[in-house]
């Protein structure tokens, strides 16, 4: 977690947003996004539902909706998306490279 958290850091530093970004662990499927204050949330197809939830349950709160910005899947060789529970078990590598063959 702590390499995931310090990739992402580099990436956001290299494109001048680092010090207009809070990264921090979610425990449950909302995290700080309907209590806090953001400005947007950045959500996969697969989770742009959950968006709009916290949406709803931030305008009950009367605070200010989020700005849902939803980015594409990055799909591997295999045309599966790459993910971090993917990459954990060695099915791809960071690129998407295939590395387990059936």
């Amino acid at each position: 977690m702590i390499e995931r958290k310090t990739s992402i850091e580099q990436y956001l530093s290299k494109k001048g947003f680092i010090d207009r970004a809070t990264i921090g662990p979610i425990e449950d499927k909302y995290g700080p996004s309907v209590k806090e204050e953001f400005d947007a949330i950045v959500v996969s197809p697969e989770t742009v539902n959950t968006a709009k939830e916290i949406n709803k349950k931030r305008k009950r709160l009367k605070k200010k909706p989020l700005k849902i910005v939803q980015i594409p899947f990055v799909l591997a060789e295999d045309n599966v998306p790459i993910s971090s529970s993917r990459i954990k078990k060695r099915e791809i590598n960071e690129h998407g490279n295939i590395l387990k063959r059936d």
